[in-house]
């Protein structure tokens, strides 16, 4: 990865969250990793092994929400089930980035109605 690609990527990432933010599975995520973080911290410098189960805590959680972002469908198979949703074929090459992910929040939402 060069300089560039880097500076593209950056561009784009901030794109999307400035339109479509962080959702709230997301936010909780990073909140139970920070916590365990603080714990881990903290253990370190206390010992008090009463830590260990609220680290232990923490991480059930992360593994709990950790496995609706880790497996990471690929681009294909997604627009795939999106253009059956549509009724047309989505061209992932000709598809922008806010394109494809408000497709994916609006075919979220029309699944969670179901």
């Amino acid at each position: 990865m060069n300089k560039r690609d880097l500076e593209a990527f950056t561009t784009i990432y901030d794109e999307y969250l400035s339109e479509f933010g962080l959702n709230d599975r997301y936010k909780r995520y990073l909140e139970a990793k920070r916590r365990k973080a603080i714990y881990q911290a903290k253990y370190v410098i206390k010992k008090d092994r009463f830590l260990l189960n609220k680290i232990e805590i923490e991480d059930g959680k992360i593994k709990d929400l950790g496995r609706f972002f880790g497996d990471g469908q690929r681009i294909e198979s997604v627009l795939t089930y999106i253009s059956m949703w549509c009724g047309y074929k989505i061209d992932q090459k000709t598809t922008s980035v806010k394109e494809y992910f408000t497709l994916l929040e609006e075919y979220g939402k029309a699944n969670k109605t179901k």
